[in-house]
């Protein structure tokens, strides 16, 4: 009889060709993604965090609420927290409690706007478009 050996679950480093490279991401964005792996640990909680990214990437959230998601994914890497904020381009600034102030002044609250999303066009299989006419204020 032969003998099995017992498979470690963790797959062996195999280097990127170039080629690849170029198509995916550059080499500090795939080294951002193996920290993260990293420091989350859990498979199913590092699913959590690329679900996040992708909702940014197809433009469902913007990087304020996209930072506000993630850190608590990234808040025992700082440094890795910090590099991905410059990434996507987030600045903190009191611009955002401004337009709070501006748009609850004197208690009065923004009107919604009207919206059938009957009408507005699908974007995956529960979320939609809004149309381009309106404008949402995330505060």
């Amino acid at each position: 009889m032969y003998s099995q050996r017992k498979r470690s679950r963790t797959a062996p480093f195999k280097p990127i060709p170039n080629a690849a490279l170029d198509k995916t991401g550059t080499l500090e964005e795939l080294e951002f993604f193996e920290k993260c792996k990293r420091v989350i640990g859990n498979k199913s909680t590092y699913n959590e965090f690329l679900k996040v990214l992708n909702l940014f990437s197809q433009e469902l959230i913007d990087s304020k609420v996209l930072v506000e998601r993630v850190e608590p994914f990234l808040s025992k890497a700082p440094e890795l927290f910090e590099w991905f904020k410059k990434f996507v381009r987030y600045e903190e600034d009191d611009l955002i409690c401004k337009l709070y102030s501006f748009l609850t002044l004197d208690n009065v609250p923004v009107e919604k706007p009207d919206i059938d999303l009957k009408t507005c066009k699908k974007s995956g299989h529960s979320y939609r478009m809004l149309p381009a006419n309106v404008r949402l204020y995330f505060v």
